[in-house]
């Protein structure tokens, strides 16, 4: 699953070398691709049934696929510290009624 992780720049260098993963497979393998788990089976499948294109789409939605599961990890993370220091620090009644007392002093 590593794959999805790959950089941008990198992307070019894994997808030149799925045709000779590709090739190296056997034909059983091969058309029984589809039914294979994983992230780097479904490229290899995109390979296989659409060539270049195919395998630089499949790439491109594991790679968004893994970047909004972050986003969403970063928005709740976001989120319960939101709460959290809304909890802790005090709302603006308090700092209101904090500020007349210091001003009557």
């Amino acid at each position: 699953e590593q794959l999805t992780l790959c950089p941008p720049a990198e992307t070019s260098l894994v997808l030149n070398a799925l045709p000779n993963i590709v090739a190296h497979l056997p034909r059983p393998v091969r058309r029984n691709m589809s039914q294979q788990p994983g992230a780097f089976a479904c490229l290899l499948d995109a390979q296989i049934k659409d060539g270049r294109s195919g395998a630089k789409a499949e790439l491109s939605l594991q790679i968004a696929a893994q970047q909004q599961y972050r986003t969403d990890i970063l928005a709740s993370a976001y989120s319960r510290l939101r709460q959290d220091l809304d909890l802790a620090l005090p709302g603006p009644d308090y700092l209101r009624s904090l500020y007349a007392r210091l001003r009557g002093l």
